[in-house]
C-alpha cells in the first residue's frame, strides 16, 4: 500500500515537472510500473550511451574522443618514425656494403696492378739501382775512413 501511495506521489510530481527538466528517481520501482514505453529516440540515445560507454571503457585511459584523435595521430607519428627509422638503417646498411664493395674492388685492382709483369720489372730495376747506389755509398765511406786514419798514422 504504501508503495502505491509512493507511486501515485511520484506520477503526480512527475506530471507537473515540465519534459524537459525531469528528475531521476533514486529507486527502481516507480520505473517498473511505469506503463510508457520510452520513445524511439530516447531509447536511440540511450543505446548510443551505451555504445558510447563501451568505447569509454576501451579509451578511459586515454581520455575521450578528442585524445582518441590524438593518439591515433601519435600512432600515425610514431609509425611515420619507425618507417624512417628503418630506412636510415637500410640506407646506413647499403652505404656500408657499398663502402666494402668498393674497398675490395680498390684491393683487387691494386693488386692486380702489382702483379702485372712490367710493374714487377719496374720493382725489380729500382730495386736494383737501390743496391748499387748504397754499395757505392759504402764504398765511398769506406775510403774516407782509410784516408782518415793513414792521416791520423
Amino acid at each position: 500500500m504504501e508503495l502505491e501511495v509512493y507511486t501515485y506521489q511520484f506520477l503526480r510530481r512527475r506530471s507537473r515537472i515540465s519534459s524537459s527538466r525531469r528528475r531521476k528517481s533514486r529507486s527502481i520501482s516507480p520505473r517498473r510500473l511505469k506503463s510508457r514505453s520510452p520513445t524511439p529516440k530516447r531509447h536511440k540515445r540511450r543505446k548510443s550511451r551505451d555504445s558510447m560507454s563501451l568505447v569509454s571503457e576501451s579509451s578511459s585511459a586515454s581520455g575521450g574522443p578528442k585524445e582518441n584523435k590524438d593518439d591515433s595521430e601519435i600512432l600515425k607519428i610514431e609509425e611515420e618514425n619507425k618507417k624512417r627509422r628503418q630506412q636510415e638503417a637500410e640506407l646506413k646498411l647499403i652505404e656500408e656494403e657499398t663502402a666494402k664493395r668498393v674497398e675490395a674492388a680498390m684491393r683487387k685492382k691494386v693488386d692486380e696492378s702489382l702483379n702485372a709483369e712490367n710493374i714487377k720489372l719496374e720493382i725489380q730495376k729500382r730495386l736494383e739501382e737501390g743496391r748499387k747506389k748504397l754499395l757505392v755509398e759504402v764504398d765511398a765511406q769506406l775510403e774516407r775512413e782509410k784516408e782518415a786514419a793513414l792521416i791520423e798514422s
